[in-house]
C-alpha cells in the first residue's frame, strides 16, 4: 500500500489546528487525524502534552489528543530533506518552540520510534535527534544565520475578507530552490516580518476566523512567489481577491460536515509546498489566484463530506475526492448528481452482539498523494445499512476502514470490538454496487514482531499479535483477547508474560532456535460467537544481535477464506469451498511456504480431522463438507517457509453455519 506523504517532502506546513481546523471538527478520525507517512518505525509516542501519537509500520499513523485537548489542532510539516519523517506539533506548542522555549526534537515522532522512546518528556538526550532545528524543523542547509550585512526585511500582511486581520493564521517561506525555508510569526494586525537574502522565494499562508453563533468562518490558502532586493519589501494577501470553493450535492437534506484541503505545488521528487486546512461545516474556503510558477506542477485536493440528518431510517455520506494534479481549475464550485458517483450501499455486519461505531473512507489521486491524508470518521452501528456516495473517476481511489465496539475513555481506541484496517485502493465507477464489512472467517493475523535494545540496555522482544483475525477481503481485527505469550530457546522457557495482543518480553543475545507461542481467551464483550479461543506459535531461527540492536521478524500465518462469509457465517447447506494463503508482514503479504496442513473440528476442538488440501507455493485449496448438525467450524493450520520457520495456530469457532 503506498503511504500518503511521499518522499517529496513539503517545506511550508501542512495545517492542521487553530480553530479553522480543530480536531473536534472533524468528528470523524482517530479523535483526530487519521493519516499516513513515510515513517517505518511502528509504535506510540506520548508527547510531553500527554497527546499520543500512533504510528504502524506501514506508514498509518493517528493522534490523539490527551483528556480536555481534544480543541487543540496540530501542525505536521513533513521534514524538508526529503526523508518523511513524521513531526507532530499540538497548536499551543508552536510558539514555544519558536521561542526556543520547548525542544522541537521532542516532537519527531519518526526520529524517538527509531530510538525505541515512547514518553517524549522521558527521552533522555542522547536518545534525541542530534541535528540543530530551526523553528519545528530539522535544519538541514547547514546555514541557519544570515549575513546580517546582506539580508533585508520583508513583511507578509494577511487580511481576511472583510479587510481585516484574521483571527487565525500560518503563514511559511521557502526559496524557491528549495535550499532554505522557514516561517512568519503573524502578530495580531495580521503581519509577520523575517530578514531575507536577496533572492527568489515563496509565500505559503494558511489564515481566517472561526465561525461565531451568527457569523460563517472562512479559510483562505494561498501559494506567491516574490523577489526581495527588487524593491519588494512586502507582500498583501487579501482575501477579498480570493475564489470560493464549495460544493453541492443532489439530495437537499444533505447535510455538509466540513472539508480538508490542500493547495499545492510540486517542483520534483524532493521538493513540493503547499498550504492546506480543516474547514469545519460553517466556514468557507478560499483559494487565492494561481501563481505564477512554470516550474512547478500546481494541484488541488478538496474533500467534502455530507451526511444524511440525524436519525434517518436510510442513512448515507457523500464522500467526495475533488481537484486537479495538473493546474489550478477554474471553476471550484462543484455540484454532483447521484448517477455521477458510485452509490455503495453498504452493510455493517455484528458478530453476535450489536455494537456502535464509525468508518473513515479517504479518497486520492491515484498518481500519487495530493490531499492531507485526513478522513472523516461517520458514525455507524452494526449492524446497519448505510449508503456510501463516492466521487467515481478513474484518477481517483479510495481507501476504508471501520471501527466498532467499546472505547476506550476519551479516546478512540477500541478495547474491545472490532477494528477493520483495510486499506486497499478502490477505483471506482458510476452506478449502485454493493459492500459488506465484517466477513470472517476469523483465523490468526500476521504478528508484528521486533526485537531492540533499550535504554537500560536489555534485549526485548515485542510487537502486536492478532489471535482473532479476517482476511477474506478485508483486514479486520477482533480487539478484547486475554492470554498468556511465552518465548522459548531451544526447548527451554526463557521469559513469559500476561497480555497477547500487545507483548514485551525478555530475550537473550544469545542465536538459537526460538519459539515464540501465544494462548488467548476472548473475554470481551462484543464478540461471543467467533474465535472465543486462539493458540499461536511460530519456530524460528535468530542470529547475532545486528548492528544497532533492532531486527524485525517477517513471521507467517496461513490465512483463511470462504466466498459468501458475512458476520461469521458461511452457508453449510452445500460444500464450502475454502482457501488458504501464507502471508507474513505489515501490510500483510502473501509468502511462498514449503509445506501446509490445514484442520478442522465440528465440535469446538475435542476432536480434529485432516483435510486434503491442493497446494500450489503460498496458497492452497480444500472443501469442506460438515456434518448436517454442526453449527461451528474451528480450524489448525500449520506451514514451514523456505527459512525454516514453522508456524502453528488454532481458533476455536473460526466461523458459523448458516
Amino acid at each position: 500500500m503506498r503511504t500518503r506523504r511521499t518522499a517529496g517532502a513539503l517545506a511550508a506546513a501542512m495545517i492542521v489546528g487553530g480553530a479553522l481546523a480543530s480536531p473536534a471538527a472533524q468528528a470523524n478520525s482517530e479523535n483526530t487525524a487519521e493519516l499516513e507517512t513515510s515513517a517505518t518505525t511502528g509504535g506510540t509516542v506520548v508527547l510531553p502534552t500527554g497527546d499520543r501519537v500512533t504510528v504502524l509500520p506501514n506508514g498509518t499513523a493517528a493522534i490523539e489528543p490527551a483528556e480536555g485537548r481534544e480543541e487543540i489542532g496540530f501542525v505536521t510539516p513533513p521534514a524538508f530533506d526529503g526523508s518523511g519523517e513524521l513531526i507532530a506539533v499540538p497548536f499551543d506548542m508552536v510558539d514555544d518552540i519558536e521561542a526556543g522555549l520547548e525542544d522541537p526534537r521532542r516532537y519527531n515522532i519518526t526520529r524517538l520510534l527509531e530510538a525505541g522512546q515512547t514518553d517524549a518528556t522521558a527521552a533522555p538526550e542522547s536518545a534525541l535527534d542530534d541535528r540543530d532545528y530551526t523553528g519545528l524543523l530539522p535544519d538541514t542547509t547547514g546555514e541557519s544565520v544570515m549575513a546580517a550585512d546582506e539580508a533585508q526585511k520583508f513583511s507578509v500582511i494577511l487580511r481576511d475578507r472583510a479587510g481585516d486581520a484574521p483571527d487565525d493564521s500560518w503563514a511559511m517561506w521557502t526559496k524557491r530552490d528549495g535550499s532554505d525555508f522557514g516561517s512568519f510569526a503573524i502578530d495580531a494586525d495580521g503581519v509577520g516580518s523575517e530578514a531575507f537574502m536577496p533572492g527568489e522565494y515563496v509565500i505559503v499562508t494558511s489564515f481566517g476566523r472561526a465561525p461565531t453563533d451568527t457569523e460563517r468562518g472562512e479559510l483562505v490558502l494561498s501559494i506567491t512567489p516574490v523577489t526581495v532586493g527588487d524593491s519588494q519589501g512586502e507582500l498583501l494577501v487579501d482575501a477579498s481577491a480570493a475564489q470560493p470553493v464549495s460544493a453541492e450535492v443532489e439530495r437537499d437534506d444533505a447535510e455538509y460536515v466540513g472539508a480538508p484541503i490542500f493547495y499545492g505545488a510540486q517542483k520534483d521528487e524532493s521538493f513540493s509546498i503547499g498550504a492546506s486546512g480543516l474547514a469545519e461545516a460553517r466556514t468557507d474556503i478560499y483559494l487565492m489566484p494561481e501563481p505564477d510558477l512554470p516550474e512547478f506542477d500546481l494541484s488541488l485536493m478538496y474533500q467534502p463530506t455530507f451526511l444524511s440528518p440525524e436519525g434517518s431510517a436510510d442513512p448515507y455520506t457523500y464522500n467526495l475526492a475533488l481537484g486537479e494534479l495538473d493546474g489550478y481549475p477554474a471553476d471550484t464550485e462543484y455540484e454532483f448528481a447521484d448517477d455521477e458517483l458510485a452509490q455503495v450501499e453498504t452493510h455493517f455486519q455484528d458478530l453476535g452482539v450489536t455494537m456502535s461505531g464509525h468508518t473513515c473512507n479517504y479518497g486520492d489521486f491515484v498518481e500519487r498523494q495530493a490531499g492531507i491524508g485526513l478522513c472523516r470518521r461517520v458514525p455507524v452501528d452494526f449492524p446497519s445499512t448505510h449508503t456510501m456516495l463516492y466521487t467515481a473517476e478513474p484518477d481517483i481511489h479510495w481507501e476504508h476502514s471501520a471501527k466498532g465496539g467499546i472505547f476506550a475513555e476519551g479516546t478512540q481506541r477500541v478495547v474491545d470490538g472490532i477494528v477493520d484496517r483495510h486499506q486497499e485502493g478502490v477505483v471506482y465507477e458510476p452506478g449502485q454496487t454493493e459492500r459488506t464489512v465484517v466477513k470472517g472467517p476469523f483465523s490468526t493475523g500476521a504478528p508484528e514482531v521486533y526485537r531492540g535494545v533499550d535504554d537500560e540496555g536489555r534485549n526485548l522482544i515485542g510487537g502486536y499479535l492478532y489471535p482473532g483475525y479476517s482476511t477474506n477481503g478485508e483486514s479486520l481485527a477482533l480487539v478484547g483477547y486475554d492470554g498468556t505469550v511465552s518465548l522459548s530457546r531451544d526447548g527451554e522457557l526463557v521469559s513469559e508474560a500476561e497480555g497477547v495482543e500487545r507483548f514485551v518480553l525478555e530475550m537473550p543475545t544469545e542465536p538459537g532456535r526460538y519459539t515464540l507461542a501465544a494462548e488467548s481467551d476472548f473475554t470481551g464483550t462484543t464478540n461471543v460467537l467467533f474465535a472465543t479461543e486462539s493458540s499461536q506459535s511460530w519456530t524460528f531461527d535468530v542470529g547475532e544481535v545486528p548492528e544497532g540492536g533492532d531486527e524485525l521478524f517477517d513471521l507467517p500465518v496461513v490465512s483463511l477464506g470462504i466466498e459468501g462469509a458475512e458476520g461469521g457465517w458461511v452457508d453449510g447447506d452445500e460444500p464450502i469451498e475454502v482457501t488458504l494463503q501464507a502471508m507474513a508482514g505489515y501490510p500483510a503479504a502473501p509468502v511462498e511456504v514449503e509445506s501446509m496442513t490445514f484442520e478442522v473440528s465440528y465440535d469446538d476442538g475435542k476432536t480434529w480431522r485432516n483435510v486434503s488440501i491442493d497446494q500450489d507455493g503460498g496458497s492452497a485449496t480444500a472443501e469442506l463438507c460438515p456434518p448436517r448438525r454442526a453449527e461451528f467450524v474451528s480450524v489448525r493450520m500449520t506451514a514451514v517457509d523456505a527459512a525454516g520457520t514453522e508456524v502453528s495456530h488454532t481458533t476455536i469457532r473460526s466461523f458459523g453455519l448458516e
